[in-house]
């Protein structure tokens, strides 16, 4: 399953490379971002989001926490895509380890916390988030 941790040419970020290293491969592989957005989930604990096009990719202060996909126009590893149905789902990736309400978990036989969630609502895959679940 580590294979399907890999985006577009991005390898798996687990175990953690630390976030220099990471932020200068994403930028020799997919160039700048379009926007980067900063969002303070505790004090002194900020999020960064490189926006792509229909990619999005959250660090963490120390390394990155996970790749989400927004649009069509990247497959996962496995080739699921958003606006796949809720079948090709199950088709690809089989049951999930556990659903949470919109959100299907594939989890990483490796680490329980390390996921695919795949965001499914009326029947349609609405984005895939590959990478670290985190408070």
């Amino acid at each position: 399953m580590p294979a399907d941790f890999v985006v577009a040419g991005i390898p798996d970020n687990y175990p953690y490379l630390d976030v220099e290293t990471d932020t200068a491969r994403i930028r020799q592989a997919w160039g700048r971002p379009i926007a980067i957005h900063l969002n303070e989930t505790k004090p002194g604990d900020t999020l960064t989001t490189w926006e792509y096009d229909g990619v999005m990719v959250t660090f963490g202060s120390i390394s990155r926490l996970g790749i989400t996909l927004t649009s069509p126009r990247i497959a996962t590893y496995r080739g699921l895509r958003v606006g796949d149905c809720e079948q090709r789902v199950r088709a690809l990736y089989g049951l999930p380890s556990w659903r949470e309400e919109l959100d299907w978990i594939y989890e990483d036989p490796r680490e329980r916390l390390h996921v695919i969630r795949v965001t499914v609502r009326d029947g349609r895959v609405q984005e895939i988030y590959i990478g670290s679940l985190w408070d």
